[in-house]
């Protein structure tokens, strides 16, 4: 496999483009929808939400076993472009790290978001995070479309 393989995800939102963008920067919303399953626990959400700022999330899955995931961010263009690296504290599956890109763009029905994840050294850790981000974008949508504004 070679590193042009990518994920990309595009989900359509009920919601304004803001109110996503803040789903994914703010560490108290991150904590209530960033996995990709119900059974998963959010122990930890740490943002520091400028270019070259990092961000770490802690997870707990179904087994109990923690993961960590962290990196930082080399694009911010609020409330429409999002950019990270995402690197595995302790993983089989990615050796480094690779790239996270969220666009936000305002659609009909709200907001069409588009996730783009770039630089996997294996297919085995493509195969893993194209179905980690569905669903932990299934989650997001669930959240942010029943998310009181206020």
């Amino acid at each position: 496999m070679t590193q042009d393989a990518k994920v990309v995800i595009e989900r359509e939102l009920k919601v304004p483009v803001d109110r996503v963008f803040s789903a994914w920067t703010d560490p108290a919303k991150l904590c209530r929808w960033f996995k990709s399953s119900q059974a998963m626990k959010i122990e930890a959400a740490d943002v520091d939400l400028q270019v070259g700022g990092g961000y770490r999330i802690v997870l707990k899955d179904e087994d109990g076993d923690t993961m960590v995931v962290f990196g930082r961010y080399t694009r911010i263009e609020p409330p429409q472009i999002l950019e990270f690296t995402w690197q595995w504290e302790v993983s089989s599956l990615e050796k480094g790290e690779t790239l996270v890109l969220v666009e936000l763009l305002p659609h009909t029905v709200g907001t069409l978001m588009r996730l783009t994840h770039t630089r996997f050294s294996s297919e085995r850790s493509y195969q893993a995070h194209e179905m980690g981000w569905s669903g932990v974008l299934a989650t997001l949508t669930a959240f942010v479309e029943s998310e009181d504004p206020s």
